[in-house]
C-alpha cells in the first residue's frame, strides 16, 4: 500500500511549508491526482488520517480531484 508512504511524505511537506509560512493550523489541502497515477483515493485518505492523528495536521481535510487522462496524436 504505497498510499501510506505518499501520505507520510505529504504530511512532512505540509509541515515544512507551514513552518516556512508561520502557520499553526491547516484546514485543508487540495491534491490533483492523475488517473494513471495508480493511487487509490480512499487508501490515501485513510493513510493521511492515520499519519496526521495526534499531530498539528490532525483534522485537516484532504480534498482530492481526479485529473482525467488526456492524449494527443503527434501525427494529426
Amino acid at each position: 500500500m504505497h498510499e501510506m508512504s505518499i501520505a507520510q511524505s505529504l504530511a512532512d511537506l505540509l509541515r515544512d511549508e507551514m513552518q516556512k509560512a508561520g502557520a499553526r493550523k491547516l484546514r485543508s489541502v487540495r491534491l490533483e491526482i492523475g488517473q494513471m497515477s495508480a493511487i487509490v483515493p480512499d487508501a490515501l485518505s485513510f493513510g493521511f488520517e492515520v499519519v496526521t492523528a495526534g499531530t498539528d495536521l490532525e483534522g485537516a481535510e484532504l480534498i482530492m480531484e481526479m485529473v482525467p487522462l488526456r492524449g494527443s496524436c503527434r501525427e494529426c
